[in-house]
């Protein structure tokens, strides 16, 4: 699509994104405040049994999901799909949690799970990301499935380990989506800083060109390495 566009018809599509994904910052402030909330809950509340632990635990999967599929509309392409999913099976496991039976096992397997699936699907959420946040979804992804492969079949767990490492994962999530809210609120200024270093490049580029210092193939050449990098 892009390929077919003129310079003018892509700053315009690219500054339309950016405006939108921009405007969808708080929505990211919002899910991490609630996750850091949710883990500060679990980690001091100190009256805690394997019943109770489930119902937080489904009700923490099913609110994590909710917002983590209401925070992949603010993205387009290929990585909204995949947070898309990951919200889906957060709120899979979040129902699980509820329909299970009680057990330490279950509620290892549903953490494990929850944390090996959410961490593989972001993770390639923000490898097809060309921006930030990327690296925060990749560093969430990947401690979330090391996290979760711990987890998963270790009969040495205990209530309060699977407390621990739950509140944990929250509030690495929490943390990583507070960050990315701010950073997602300045895209607009990076946006155009980058616009004004592309169109002061292409401007050198069309002076060497009109007093001859470029041959039409340099020209193009360079240009193009403008855009793809």
């Amino acid at each position: 699509m892009y390929e077919r566009m003129s310079l003018a018809e892509l700053d315009a599509e690219l500054g339309e994104y950016v405006d939108d994904l921009a405007s969808k910052w708080w929505w990211f402030l919002v899910g991490g405040i609630v996750s850091v909330l949710f883990a500060l809950w679990i980690l001091f509340w100190h009256d805690w049994s394997e019943d109770s632990v489930k119902i937080f635990l489904g009700m923490f999967l099913l609110v994590w999901g909710g917002f983590r599929l209401a925070t992949s509309f603010a993205y387009y392409g290929d990585a909204r799909w995949w947070l898309m999913l990951s919200g889906v099976a957060g709120i899979g496991f979040g129902i699980a949690a509820f329909l299970w039976p009680t057990s330490l096992v279950v509620l290892a397997n549903i953490v494990a799970l929850w944390l090996i699936v959410s961490g593989v699907l972001t993770v390639i959420a923000g490898l097809m990301r060309a921006r930030e946040p990327r690296w925060l979804f990749v560093l969430w992804g990947v401690l979330a499935g090391l996290i979760g492969i711990w987890l998963l079949g270790n009969e040495a767990l205990t209530l309060v380990t699977i407390i621990f490492f739950i509140g944990i994962s929250a509030l690495l999530f929490g943390t990583m989506e507070i960050i990315a809210s701010f950073q997602i609120k300045g895209l607009r200024k990076d946006y155009e800083r980058a616009r004004t270093q592309v169109y002061d490049q292409l401007n050198t580029l069309a002076d060497l060109h009109a007093k001859g210092v470029l041959t039409d193939e340099d020209y193009a050449k360079e240009k193009a390495t403008i855009f793809i990098g």
